[in-house]
């Protein structure tokens, strides 16, 4: 098994965590992803993206965000995006990750963490529900 460290996204690593999250986010360009974290960072609290790296390389990459609300009584930590690289899945990065997420929620207190999961992602769901997350709500959509 791999060892990693967790990683901040700076300049210097952006194109490798772009390159990670283009497995989930199928088409997304090193400038569009400046842009959506830059405006992301100025309307909501505590932006942040990091990433499990183990032998220079990042192989995995989450994002996440506290936000203020009357369900979770006062606070949700809420993951936005956790991507691990294909040849490294089920080595443990995923894992890390979301450990280290857990450990940041609790250092701000907050009681809940929340994720949303493409339906048609089977793998991912099984992961999360290894991890003792539950299924507790519908999310809906209108595409405007």
């Amino acid at each position: 098994m791999s060892t990693f460290n967790i990683v901040e996204l700076t300049p210097d690593n952006e194109q490798q965590f772009v390159e990670v999250l283009s497995e989930l986010r199928e088409g997304l360009i090193l400038e569009e992803f400046r842009d959506i974290v830059a405006r992301a960072r100025e309307n909501r609290e505590n932006y942040q993206f990091v990433g499990a790296e183990t032998d220079g390389e990042i192989v995995a990459v989450t994002g996440y965000r506290v936000e203020h609300n009357l369900k979770n009584g006062g606070m949700l930590f809420f993951v936005e995006d956790l991507v691990t690289r294909s040849d490294f899945r089920s080595k443990g990065a995923g894992k890390f990750l979301l450990s280290y997420v857990e450990d940041e929620a609790k250092r701000f207190g907050s009681r809940t963490i929340e994720l949303n999961s493409g339906t048609w992602r089977k793998d991912a769901h099984r992961f999360y529900l290894r991890e003792r997350y539950t299924i507790d709500e519908f999310r809906f959509r209108k595409v405007l």
